[in-house]
């Protein structure tokens, strides 16, 4: 098992180990091969040398015993049992007796200065000079025929070899190359392209479908590249936002100043701006919690009673519930014990019974449990309110984010309160949901790790 967990983990170095070793079998099988071949052919060129010399002798004593006659048989028979096509020269490089073998004839004037191109080696080896018992000098020639059939010779097999080696090495090198540096130029390509604003490329698409740690590096690079463009995006989105929502109180601070400048009674728009410009501060302080929040890191944190403080939310609305006539049920159990900031857990617990007050009807009713699930506290609280439409759910906690526009503009509010409430619940290694309940109304759910003091 630890032996399969290092080859998973470490995919590339044993890619690298394989074509190392691939190239290395792979140049020692080569090279044993040729090898081979090369004492094989030394073997072939013993063997033909001692054989022309006994065929030299051998057609010597029947020249001088026999004549021509029973020469020319000879050739014929030579080349019928073993294949070979022999002329004897005299010590004038003369022919005797002529040339015989299936497909050349020659006229008997010819001589043979040099030897016939056919397998160069084995010609000139094939030149077996001979001394008679009468001192008469002859060559014994073995011309083209298929006996002649040796293909390499050493010195041509000691160059093949040192070629194939080069060759097996090259491709091996090759291979190893084009495995590492194709994913390597395609992420320098990437990144080149990713610095001059081009966030939507991708790499995994060129690299191929590889498991090992460049397959996983441009992974790695395409969730980067997709994360900086939502970001982007989001950026964008961010202040596309912000200036829609301080644009609205601008322009009606300035309606209600040029309508003031008119009128008798002036008080009255000075209301209105003072409204708008309470908006603008809202905004700005809810826009600064955001920021705030995605910058900054929780280290003073104290230990809660999340009862406590919902208890303490419900209390502080207590007005804005008589308003709407909002009856409240409460399920709290004791001892819900979270680590964390108090200002900001109460800041999120406001908003989110803020939230369902200002979408529940008249004399609607809210419900809230606190309880611990083994290690967990579980906070929910749900409204009898129109609920939020099913495509919407995913992007509520989007900043600016507002399911119904008609609806906010008469509730109030920026959109900004969930996403405030799902930062600081995430700072504090929580998590939300929200889903809609049947037959109407919404339903909240959040989960905080259970504090457990450390004994020492």
């Amino acid at each position: 098992m630890p032996i399969l967990k290092l080859m998973t983990r470490h995919r590339l170095l044993w890619k690298i180990i394989l074509i190392f070793w691939l190239t290395i079998i792979s140049t020692i099988s080569a090279n044993i091969y040729i090898t081979k071949e090369i004492a094989l052919s030394e073997f072939k060129s013993e063997h033909f040398t001692s054989k022309t010399l006994l065929l030299a002798q051998e057609a010597v004593k029947i020249y001088e015993d026999e004549g021509i006659r029973s020469l020319r048989k000879w050739y014929r028979s030579t080349y019928r049992i073993d294949g070979l096509s022999v002329v004897l020269l005299n010590s004038d490089f003369k022919r005797i007796g002529g040339r015989y073998s299936n497909d050349t004839k020659h006229s008997e004037k010819d001589t043979f200065t040099k030897p016939e191109r056919h397998d160069k080696h084995l010609l000139n080896m094939a030149d077996q000079k001979i001394t008679s018992a009468n001192g008469e000098e002859y060559i014994l020639r073995i011309l083209p025929s298929p006996a002649l059939s040796a293909k390499f010779n050493p010195e041509t097999l000691h160059i093949y070899r040192l070629i194939s080696t080069f060759i097996i090495v090259f491709i091996g090198s090759l291979w190893l190359y084009r495995s590492i540096a194709k994913p390597l130029r395609v992420l320098h390509e990437a990144s080149e392209k990713l610095s001059m604003g081009d966030f939507s490329i991708r790499t995994t698409p060129k690299v191929g479908p590889r498991k090992d740690e460049l397959g996983q590096l441009a992974e790695a690079f395409d969730q980067m590249a997709i994360k900086i463009e939502a970001l982007l995006n989001n950026q964008k989105q961010l202040f596309r936002d912000i200036s829609h929502e301080i644009r609205t109180p601008l322009t009606r601070q300035k309606l209600a100043i040029e309508l003031a400048k008119d009128s008798k009674a002036p008080l009255v728009f000075l209301n209105k701006i003072e409204h708008q410009n309470n908006n603008i501060n809202a905004l700005i302080d809810n826009l600064l919690t955001f920021i705030k929040l995605e910058d900054t890191d929780l280290k003073e944190l104290e230990i809660l009673d999340l009862s406590d403080i919902v208890s303490h939310v419900i209390t502080e609305a207590e007005l804005d519930l008589q308003t709407k006539h909002i009856n409240v049920q409460s399920q709290l159990e004791d001892q819900c014990l979270i680590s964390g900031s108090p200002m900001l857990i109460t800041r999120a617990t406001e908003n989110i019974l803020m939230n369902a007050i200002k979408y529940s009807p008249i004399s609607g009713q809210i419900n809230l449990q606190c309880s611990r699930h083994n290690n967990i506290i579980k906070f929910v609280i749900s409204d009898r309110g129109q609920g939020i439409p099913e495509q919407d759910l995913d992007h509520i906690f989007k900043p600016f984010y507002r399911s119904d526009q008609s609806r906010n503009q008469q509730t109030g509010g920026f959109g900004l309160g969930l996403a405030i409430t799902q930062k600081i619940i995430q700072q504090h290694h929580g998590q939300i949901r929200i889903k809609n309940i049947q037959p109407n109304g919404l339903s909240l759910t959040i989960e905080f790790p259970l504090y457990q003091a450390v004994s020492i």
